[in-house]
């Protein structure tokens, strides 16, 4: 048996994309019925509620600072929303997005889904791909119905807002829980046992959550590298009253350019070191 091709059928019997198509139609129903799932949902949109909440509530004629961003006085309830979101989403996302990462292979492991994927025509990469697909495809909904619901809340209360600048900002946000969500599943990749995926979840998120002040302290260029601040550095893009405290670093270093080689090197890389473990998984 080669390390690529599973079974002695051959695997272009089927075009790849009928292979692919149909490994993410029964990973989504498997996801579908998953209660750890709905779960993850429903805390995704605890936080664009709390957000809305706090949002409309808070005092704006005073500055408010986080770690990475800084919201000026005078700010709009829109802005102060987006602040909002930054913050509760930089607790909460890291845990959220390796919880829902972490099992998308440990789970199959140990079920023995994966032998039994191993005796149908499919490959290694259509496995790795399949699930990577399903739950960036399904975390990607969770924070798109969440922003949605952000957003109907801001209205009921009677906020105006941009609805482009909304909209972008919401994409940059699913675009943030994506470059969490990608070292969770190669984390599932490197990893035999789900207790230490567990240990990988808690590592992993308190890292993501405390690195930023870290590095901030210590004045280290190394915060460019940091998802957080790459995303706070869009949404600083199309929201007026909002800038970076990151005053230490030359203006190069925190262009938009940069930041977005950043995101896209925090969703390619995990996925591609994930892989690169999985094509040499045995399966049992």
């Amino acid at each position: 048996m080669s390390a690529e091709t599973i079974s002695s059928t051959p695997p272009r019997a089927l075009p790849f994309r009928r292979r692919l198509f149909a490994l993410i139609r029964v990973e989504g129903a498997l996801l579908a019925r998953s209660l750890l799932s709905w779960i993850i949902a429903l805390c995704v949109g605890g936080v664009m509620v709390l957000a809305v909440v706090s949002s409309v509530t808070a005092e704006t004629s005073s500055k408010v600072f986080l770690p990475v961003l800084v919201l000026d006085s005078g700010h709009t309830v829109a802005s102060r929303f987006w602040f909002q979101v930054v913050d509760l989403a930089s607790l909460v996302f890291p845990f959220l997005a390796f919880l829902f990462g972490y099992g998308v292979l440990i789970d199959d492991r140990e079920r023995g889904n994966l032998s039994c994927l191993g005796s149908l025509p499919v490959t290694r990469r259509d496995i790795y791909l399949s699930k990577v697909i399903t739950r960036i495809a399904a975390f990607a909904s969770m924070i798109c119905i969440g922003v949605a619901v952000g957003g109907i809340g801001l209205l009921l209360t009677g906020s105006q807002f941009g609805v482009g600048s909304f909209l972008v900002a919401g994409t940059l946000t699913i675009g943030y829980g994506i470059t969490l969500l990608s070292p969770a599943i190669a984390l599932s990749a490197l990893v035999s046992t789900r207790n230490q995926g567990l240990i990988g979840v808690i590592g992993g998120g308190f890292a993501l959550l405390f690195t930023p002040a870290l590095l901030l302290s210590q004045k280290s260029w190394l915060i460019i590298v940091h998802p957080l601040q790459a995303y706070s550095r869009f949404l600083i893009s199309l929201f007026d009253g909002m800038y970076s405290p990151v005053a230490f670093l030359p203006p190069q270093l925190l262009s938009l350019p940069l930041a977005a080689v950043v995101v896209l090197g925090w969703i390619i890389l995990p996925t591609v070191v994930g892989f690169l473990q999985f094509r040499n998984e045995v399966f049992e």
